[in-house]
Parts: C-alpha cells; sequence; structure tokens
C-alpha cells in the first residue's frame, strides 16, 4: 500500500487514544470472525494474537458496507539526541523532513515537530535520566476510509474508498 522504504502500519481512527494497541501492516489484520460467524474488528497483541479480553478489547461489529476510517503511520525508526558544549542539540541521524510525530521513547508525549519535542518537559525529564535520550520519529498522514466487504466465499477484506468531489 505505501511505496515509501519505510513500513506504513494503520490504526482504526475508533481504537486511536493516548494509549492504543499497536498498528498492523494492512487493515485486514485487524478482522476477527467471532464464533458465531459474525464479524468484528479487534486488536492484536504482540504475539499477534487477537485480543479478546482486557486492555485493550476492541471488538466493533462489522457488516457488509460498513465504512472504517484507519489512519496510517510511517515508523522513521529511532535516534539519539544530546546537547553539545554551546547548548546546540545534536543528533546521530538524519531524519526525512516530512517527519511530523517525535516523541520521547516510552513516553505517551508527542510533538508534531523536532523543535516542540526539545522545548518539552518530556525531553527535559528525559535528560535529566539520560544525557541522550532516544527520540523515536515518524509521519502520520490523515485518516483514510475502507468499506468493508465479503466476497462470494466468505472472505473479508477491506477495500480502500477513492472519494471524488
Amino acid at each position: 500500500m505505501s511505496t515509501s522504504e519505510y513500513t506504513r502500519v494503520w490504526l482504526p481512527e475508533e481504537f486511536a487514544d493516548e494509549i492504543s494497541p499497536r498498528s498492523l501492516e494492512n487493515p485486514d489484520d485487524f478482522i476477527r470472525r467471532t464464533d458465531e460467524g459474525n464479524f468484528v474488528l479487534s486488536a492484536r497483541d504482540e504475539d499477534d494474537n487477537f485480543i479478546v479480553e482486557g486492555d485493550f478489547t476492541f471488538n466493533v461489529p462489522l457488516a457488509q458496507g460498513d465504512v472504517i476510517v484507519f489512519w496510517p503511520y510511517e515508523d522513521y525508526g529511532t535516534f539519539t539526541v544530546w546537547v553539545d558544549a554551546a547548548g546546540k542539540y545534536r543528533t546521530d541521524a538524519f531524519f526525512p523532513a516530512l517527519a511530523n510525530n517525535f516523541y520521547v521513547q516510552n513516553d505517551w508525549d508527542a510533538y508534531e515537530t523536532f523543535g516542540e519535542l526539545v522545548e518539552s518537559e518530556s525531553f527535559a525529564d528525559a535528560l535529566k535520566s539520560d544525557p541522550k535520550p532516544t527520540i523515536c520519529i515518524g509521519q502520520s498522514f490523515p485518516g483514510v476510509s475502507f468499506r468493508f466487504d465479503i466476497d462470494s466465499d466468505g472472505n473479508p477484506r477491506f477495500i480502500r474508498q477513492v472519494w471524488v468531489n
């Protein structure tokens, strides 16, 4: 779905929160068939199993023709930041100019620019415990609509919608 050298992952808009389940490489990977034969939108754990109870339990019923918005995200990896003797910020890597999601590793607060990040309380706190904190970066994109479809053989899938005005 992406022509980028980076991995694009997807998260249903309905699942997005300060603490969200993990994003997946294909919107279809969120489709789960219940024991009753119905389909629901469900999150997966780190072992790729559907989460059916506990935290991140999402069981959003899906019916033929439902439109679900997914948020795409490209993960650009991590880099290290430090402050040199002159008080300037230095990094150990370059990152794509289109990056619009910066956060200190293991922190929930995300910022749209590197400048916003280094001015943040999150970054100041990270510097107190580590002179070279790890920063995660990526690019968030606007939501994309997918229509839920069940083919004639009973196989579920999402079809990306293209809207023309």
